[in-house]
């Protein structure tokens, strides 16, 4: 690709090093990608010819009704992404690619994803503590 990749809240912007003697406006791309709107991007890998994108919604209102994500993979080149997968389970933080799997953490549990259109989960990890778990939190002073 030989570009930095920035996300930036629901875009993702590029700047292309090749003229950076004297750089011209056009290097930096601010819109390179835009993201539907309530989305912002919370992590970025590469997987293979991709670049990851882990994008997250979360909710306004104090009762924190939903929070989900989706995972972008982006060729680099193309004006629009390759495919697009949801993560309904809440938003995938701590975006990591090892060994041609990519992995997050999302509603308390630790998921890969290795190819096609779905996650899978590795497993549960303990002691998250979230507001975006289902459960109530319990305050103690």
């Amino acid at each position: 690709m030989g570009s930095l990749c920035i996300g930036n809240g629901r875009y993702l912007s590029t700047y292309d090093f090749s003229n950076d003697m004297a750089p011209t406006n056009t290097q930096w791309i601010r819109h390179q990608l835009i993201f539907k709107s309530g989305y912002e991007v919370c992590g970025l890998s590469t997987n293979n010819q991709y670049l990851v994108i882990a994008l997250e919604r979360r909710s306004t209102s104090a009762s924190h009704n939903y929070q989900d994500g989706q995972l972008v993979f982006w060729d680099g080149t193309s004006q629009n992404p390759a495919f697009i997968i949801d993560i309904p389970m809440g938003a995938p933080y701590g975006l990591q690619t090892f060994n041609n799997v990519t992995y997050f953490i999302c509603g308390g549990s630790l998921f890969a994803w290795s190819g096609g259109q779905t996650v899978v989960k590795v497993r549960k990890l303990a002691y998250q503590n979230t507001n975006y778990l289902g459960r109530e939190r319990h305050h103690y002073r």
